[in-house]
């Protein structure tokens, strides 16, 4: 058992506390920290070097690079299975929202998709804007019915394969 703080009192006896149970390596951090470098990180786009200098200064965690990449790439893998659920909700689903928004990446364009409807947000990152994301992402075409964020219906999947990006195949533009 590994301890994590022992004193000896002055009478002699000697007191000693030691890791839960549950602890399986030197580093670990409890749940509710993982969870606020994931929330930190994926809802207030915090980078990591912001989010070190928070968790040192207001909770007294330091925590190297390293140590925060670990963390999400946990938080990642323990998502990955519902993301999968989303995704293949959202091929079942009749309607959808669809937009993406331009972003940079080590100076480079990029773009995050969204596919959502009222129960269900699917969410991809990507080096590009086109229709290669939709392809990668739902490899045997769309739901029957998309609208673009200018509220029309995207008419068909095989105009989308012709154009760069998905509100340009709407009806009426």
């Amino acid at each position: 058992t590994l301890s994590i703080y022992r004193k000896t009192c002055t009478c002699g006896q000697q007191t000693q506390s030691s890791f839960s149970a549950h602890t399986t390596t030197t580093v670990q951090y409890a749940a509710n920290t993982e969870s606020l470098i994931g929330y930190l990180y994926g809802w207030q786009y915090l980078p990591y070097k912001r989010m070190q200098e928070i968790l040192a200064d207001v909770l007294g965690l330091p925590i190297s690079t390293g140590g925060v990449n670990f963390v999400l790439g946990r938080l990642v893998q323990n998502a990955l299975l519902l993301y999968q659920q989303i995704k293949g909700r959202k091929i079942q689903s009749a309607f959808a929202g669809t937009d993406e928004t331009g972003m940079k990446v080590n100076g480079k364009n990029h773009s995050m998709w969204t596919w959502q409807n009222d129960e269900l947000t699917f969410i991809v990152h990507s080096d590009n804007r086109g229709f290669k994301t939709i392809k990668e992402n739902f490899a045997n075409g769309l739901p029957q019915m998309f609208r673009s964020t200018t509220g029309l219906p995207v008419t068909s999947t095989v105009k989308l394969s012709t154009t760069k990006s998905v509100w340009r195949t709407c009806s009426g533009t």
